[in-house]
């Protein structure tokens, strides 16, 4: 399957599922499905399959953006299990 080049957010579909996000800001597929599953992001089940709309794709990557978020998905096992072990021990 060829994969997906957007070149301009006026190309979006009406609804996004992993890939096209992924493909779309430049991430793999793993981080999309992390962004996906995570409680500031705006998807949904539509049977098996996460979607976006797009306008609140849209949406949320403007917020993401105006708020100059200097927080990011680590998606990082060994990053992860180092902070829990930290967060333990304090």
């Amino acid at each position: 399957m060829p994969s997906t080049v957007f070149t301009s957010i006026d190309q979006l579909p009406v609804s996004l599922n992993v890939s096209q996000v992924a493909a779309f800001l430049g991430i793999s597929k793993a981080t999309a499905y992390t962004l996906f599953h995570s409680d500031e992001f705006p998807s949904l089940y539509v049977g098996r399959k996460l979607i976006v709309p797009r306008d609140r794709f849209i949406e949320w990557l403007n917020t993401a953006v105006d708020e100059n978020k200097q927080d990011h998905i680590d998606v990082s096992p060994a990053r992860k299990q180092t902070r829990r072990n930290n967060d333990e021990s304090n």
